[in-house]
């Protein structure tokens, strides 16, 4: 009527995880690391890209999640061959926490003592 829309609020009661979403804007500090993060990234697919895309032709009558699942698998048990199964080390190159890692290979059953060398 007047032209002006109430602000919208959650209800003091609604679950956080109602929110569909939110945007953060990037800050100043952060754009280096992500820009570091996504080269890493890059690099790592276009050197593993003919095995990766095997994966996605193989994965290709499944579904999205289901293709996303089995790649993501795939790029965690590549990670831990190269930092020789040590998790801080792989988190780190995914730009994941080591929470975040430990869930991931544990949701997917990877046993990641198996990536461990035996150095003597």
């Amino acid at each position: 009527r007047g032209g002006v829309e109430p602000e919208r609020r959650l209800h003091p009661r609604a679950a956080r995880a109602q929110v569909v979403g939110e945007v953060a804007e990037l800050r100043v500090e952060d754009q280096d690391a992500r820009a570091a993060l996504l080269d890493r990234a890059a690099d790592a697919l276009e050197r593993d890209r003919a095995r990766l895309m095997g994966v996605i032709i193989r994965e290709a009558g499944k579904t999205l999640d289901a293709a996303l699942s089995r790649l993501e698998k795939e790029l965690i048990i590549e990670v831990l061959k190269i930092t020789n199964g040590n998790m801080a080390a792989a988190a780190r190159q995914l730009g994941i926490t080591e929470r975040q890692i430990g869930l991931r290979i544990h949701h997917y059953g990877i046993d990641w003592r198996l990536y461990r060398s035996t150095k003597k």
